[in-house]
């Protein structure tokens, strides 16, 4: 999470400095709330595929959740790693997908959203530095491990035993 939010930061500062009338605030929070969004389709698509090849090539290391018997911390360092550098390059692509092409139109809408809070900006910087990353944040992170949890597993790292036991498009049986 904190290194999504330098990256959202990097980006506001960005989007605000071309010849918009937004400022980086505004910038912020409209860039967290679209990558949020696109980042979810992004992300999702994305797991599908890792699951995939992580399956496919046996890259037991790289299977999401699985950290080895006895949990190896290299391997949650490497997977921590990995997620990070996913989510990154995630909102670098909703950024020059969406934000970047529609810039002067997201600036346009955004701009007035920003004008009440003009003359506050300390409560401005609160608004969007702090409350909405506490409501939005919670969200994103339950979202977010749901989507990296193996779908193998229940919800206390148990394997299912409600439905066939799937597992990246095949059906595997316990005999």
């Amino acid at each position: 999470m904190s290194l999504q939010h330098f990256v959202n930061v990097a980006l506001a500062v960005i989007f605000a400095s071309t010849e918009g009338r937004a400022g980086e605030c505004v910038w912020y929070i409209s860039n967290f709330m679209i990558t949020v969004v696109g980042g979810l389709i992004v992300l999702t698509l994305w797991m599908r595929f890792h699951r995939i090849v992580v399956a496919k090539y046996q890259i037991t290391w790289l299977q999401s959740g699985e950290y080895g018997n006895p949990p190896r911390i290299s391997i949650w360092l490497a997977q921590t790693t990995y997620w990070g550098f996913v989510c990154c390059l995630e909102k670098f692509t909703v950024a020059g997908l969406v934000i970047y092409p529609f810039h002067h139109r997201i600036d346009s809408i955004i701009a007035p959203l920003e004008t009440p809070l003009k003359p506050y900006p300390k409560t401005e910087l609160v608004l969007v530095m702090v409350v909405a990353p506490s409501i939005l944040n919670p969200i994103w992170s339950w979202i977010i491990d749901n989507l990296v949890k193996d779908p193998q597993y229940g919800h206390h790292g148990e394997r299912s035993q409600e439905e066939p036991l799937k597992h990246y498009g095949t059906v595997q049986t316990d005999c």
